[in-house]
């Protein structure tokens, strides 16, 4: 009985750790609605993926990385004017604020999607993973086209 009663023992305090592991993370109410990706022009070895992300939920929700299997790899950057010059850079995140609706648009924020592999050039659709503050992740399939009106 002794064995038992210190087995049991062991096995649970065993489990205590697990009481104080992080929470699930809380999944945002998001949509991803007129995902694309610009077909690659031949010989270049970048191009862009563009969408509308759609927060329902209450609070922000926090694009912090984006990937997929058909680039070396993948930014979130953003353009600008300054001194009448048209100017790109990386963000580090694109914040959705709650109920409401964020595009990612040629000319204005955007994935940049670097380093493009041949199944990229060849392929009618790909596959990207956002990745979001708190650990959340959302995968889509989206169309590869010359432009939106055309997909």
């Amino acid at each position: 009985m002794k064995i038992v009663k210190r087995a049991f023992l062991i096995f649970t305090l065993s489990l205590l750790p697990l009481c104080y592991a992080a929470p699930p993370t809380e999944s945002p109410s998001l949509r991803i609605e007129k995902a694309w990706l610009k077909k690659p022009i031949p010989g270049m070895k970048m191009t862009a993926a563009y969408m509308t992300l759609i927060n329902q939920g209450e609070k922000d929700a926090i694009l912090l990385e984006v990937k997929g299997d058909d680039a070396e790899y993948y930014e979130i950057h953003t353009v600008s004017m300054k001194n009448g010059r048209m100017k790109m850079r990386q963000l580090k995140e694109v914040v959705i604020k709650a109920n409401s609706t964020h595009q990612l648009k040629p000319g204005g924020d955007h994935i940049m999607v670097i380093q493009v592999k041949k199944t990229l050039l060849t392929s009618k659709e790909t596959s990207l993973t956002l990745i979001f503050k708190g650990g959340h992740k959302e995968t889509i399939r989206i169309p590869i086209t010359k432009s939106m009106e055309k997909k």
